[in-house]
């Protein structure tokens, strides 16, 4: 990452050229000047996510598609919604950090959704997603998925922390019918995705699985568990050689 404009004090600012399958995408990011923990990055991880949205967003528009995700339509919101373990515990804050009683509200929906999904035996099967079969993760999605579990953040149909919202839902853009988002098994819905694959995934993992595995994802719902299982904060290291890490790990 290197500078090629004035940086504000205490702050590093870069224009970056990159190629992404093929394609060019120009972003101009800043990060702080200083050693930091990889949640203070989210917003640059946010905004590299919606860099890449919109390029595929350009794309689908120039072939005819355009995307039919809306306020009040939040079929989508009823998935088993995958996270990386730095969101989950930035989630697990900001529940924290809301007024009583919305914050308690907030709390009884995670744990309702928690209960529900002990109740279909799933609970336990998608507790560690890493140790998962692929084929058996899928299978395990479509029976949460059947369950129409709510994210507790919904609210009249629509994302109440809305600017909060994690990656993978800013990734989610439907572009099919918006009736297909509600069948049993969606598989008629046809929803763009960033060139260079989920950017959640490629968040630092500084945590590991029971079985030993660094954790690539948790399900939303059970944000505030993984927080209280997992209090240690990541160690800090310079915000130059978060971004470079993340830069190098893109496909060409």
């Amino acid at each position: 990452m290197d500078p090629t404009a004035a940086n504000p004090p205490g702050v590093r600012t870069a224009n970056v050229q990159l190629t992404v399958r093929g394609r060019k995408l120009g972003v101009r990011i800043s990060v702080p000047d200083r050693d930091v923990r990889p949640a203070e990055l989210l917003p640059f991880y946010r905004s590299m996510s919606e860099a890449m949205m919109n390029m595929v967003t350009h794309d689908a528009a120039a072939s005819g598609y355009s995307v039919s995700c809306k306020a009040g339509c939040g079929a989508c919101c009823r998935q088993l919604v995958p996270i990386s373990a730095i969101e989950a515990r930035r989630l697990a804050k900001l529940v924290e950090q809301m007024p009583e009683p919305r914050r308690s509200e907030i709390k009884r929906r995670f744990q309702e959704a928690i209960e529900k999904t002990a109740r279909a035996d799933l609970l336990a099967r998608m507790s560690n997603p890493q140790d998962a079969d692929p084929r058996a993760m899928r299978e395990i999605n479509l029976e949460y998925w059947k369950l129409r579990i709510p994210c507790p953040f919904l609210e009249n149909e629509s994302c109440s922390i809305y600017a909060d919202r994690p990656i993978a839902c800013r990734e989610f853009l439907v572009v099919s019918d918006p009736r297909h988002c509600s069948e049993d098994r969606p598989d008629n819905v046809r929803a763009l995705g960033p060139p260079a694959g989920p950017i959640s995934h490629r968040l630092p993992r500084p945590y590991r699985s029971p079985g030993g595995k660094p954790i690539d994802w948790v399900p939303l719902i059970l944000s505030l568990d993984f927080a209280m299982r997992h209090r240690n904060e990541p160690d800090a290291r310079p915000a130059t050689q978060w971004v470079n890490e993340f830069f190098e790990g893109l496909p060409k």
